[in-house]
């Protein structure tokens, strides 16, 4: 059988997944890639785009069987309504409709899931949400987002910084809670009057970046933080690997890929005590109530100063992120396919 997988454009973790999950997919016999490059810096140009590259390729498809890698896309909505071939979609996260969802009525994310054959979610919680937009178990797989693990290990190298810090890696968007983790290390910095917080990764958007630098000026710690912007993930580890903790209070995640590279990289993780967080460290880390500011400092302290605890976090971490590899995910995908 002919399987057909489709990409577009992305900046976030769906980007490294397509690189190496279709790249793995795309070595197997039977195997072709659609990518949609939408270049443009225009949000109508690129939905016009969408929609002429969907019809295209709608208008050539034969009898092969389609894998979306991303749900929340015109180009899924349209593949999902228009065409008659057996489709699969990877569901990373589900929290609201795009606008482009709310412009038919009775067309939603839960409408276009239904008209799949097969959903692949990337962890326990992003299943639990496909369940309860009514979708059947029976559609519903899991297969882990994977690391690089010759990237991410612990690295030898010089530490960029010349000071002890704190670590986060992630945009700024809301639900990623910047405000509570420069809150957090704001109380932390009145008794560990050295140490430094390193924001790497690109804000998201100018309004989130407002929000950030006006926080941490209310704050007054302006001087103490430091904001690298996107770095190259080969760069990544050695961020990691120097780090006193990695501090990741999100609200909302798929999968959260910056938990397994700290743990690959001998970094103690302090992070939510939520899904799918607790999921992937697997009870390995501290995981602390991410509204709860003194919840959050108590945790890091602990962290900062339990030498043993955080030995054996360590060993544990490294070990935990084993489990997560992108042949592994790959080989499941292509397994599922092939059903």
């Amino acid at each position: 059988m002919k399987f057909r997988v489709v990409t577009q454009d992305r900046e976030d973790a769906i980007s490294i997944y397509n690189d190496e999950v279709v790249g793995r997919l795309k070595e197997e016999a039977g195997f072709v890639h659609t990518h949609f490059d939408l270049s443009t810096n225009y949000w109508l140009m690129d939905i016009i785009l969408q929609v002429l590259k969907s019809i295209r390729l709608i208008l050539k498809l034969e009898g092969e069987k389609i894998l979306l890698t991303d749900p929340k896309t015109i180009k899924a909505q349209l593949l999902a309504y228009f065409t008659a071939n057996e489709k699969a979609i990877v569901v990373h996260h589900l929290d609201e409709d795009p606008i482009y969802f709310q412009l038919l009525p009775g067309v939603s994310i839960s409408s276009m899931l239904h008209r799949f054959d097969q959903i692949i979610c990337i962890s326990e919680f992003s299943r639990n949400q496909v369940r309860s937009r009514g979708i059947c178990n029976e559609k519903i797989d899991v297969a882990y987002y994977g690391i690089n693990h010759e990237v991410f290990s612990p690295a030898s190298t010089e530490s960029p910084l010349e000071s002890d810090y704190i670590l986060h890696v992630g945009t700024e968007i809301e639900r990623k809670n910047i405000p509570v983790l420069l809150q957090t290390f704001k109380k932390l910095s009145q008794d560990f009057k050295d140490l430094k917080l390193v924001l790497v990764g690109p804000p998201g958007t100018n309004q989130a970046r407002e929000r950030t630098l006006k926080e941490m000026e209310d704050l007054g710690i302006t001087e103490k933080v430091v904001l690298t912007g996107r770095i190259p993930q080969s760069e990544l580890s050695k961020y990691y690997s120097n780090a006193e903790l990695f501090l990741f209070p999100s609200l909302l995640e798929g999968f959260g890929m910056p938990l397994v590279e700290a743990m690959a990289c001998g970094c103690p993780v302090v992070t939510s005590d939520r899904n799918p967080m607790k999921e992937l460290t697997g009870r390995t880390q501290k995981t602390v109530n991410p509204k709860d500011l003194d919840e959050m400092v108590k945790g890091c302290r602990e962290v900062l100063t339990n030498t043993k605890k955080r030995e054996k976090m360590i060993e544990d971490g490294k070990k935990r992120s084993k489990t997560f590899s992108w042949d592994k995910c790959a080989s499941i995908i292509y397994n599922k396919l092939l059903e």
